[in-house]
């Protein structure tokens, strides 16, 4: 979960050796509805894979508004931005401090 004002995010991450399917897809958008009646804020929804993702999962992801990110787009993500795991760390920390 991501809280920003004006743009809240829920995101799920799988990991797996086979496609992820519409399990994924239905899990998020049940947490939707929880995670808005209880902080009273809309969220954005993803999805993270190390795969990717069923013909039906996209499906659905498309008519639920779900953005999907699968392996192509992590591999392109590290590759275009300069971050390391200490700067991760360090970023943890300071959310952790906050919580």
């Amino acid at each position: 979960m991501v809280l920003k004002k004006g743009e809240n995010y829920l995101i799920q991450a799988k990991q797996t050796k086979s496609l992820v399917g519409n399990e994924a897809i239905q899990e998020i958008c049940t947490a939707k509805k929880y995670y808005e009646d209880r902080f009273k804020e809309q969220f954005k929804l993803l999805t993270i894979t190390n795969n990717d993702y069923s013909s039906s999962a996209t499906i659905l992801a498309k008519y639920n508004n779900i953005t999907l990110l699968n392996r192509g787009h992590l591999e392109n993500l590290i590759a275009n931005n300069d971050i390391t795991i200490q700067d991760i760390n360090k970023i943890e920390s300071q959310r952790m401090t906050k919580v």
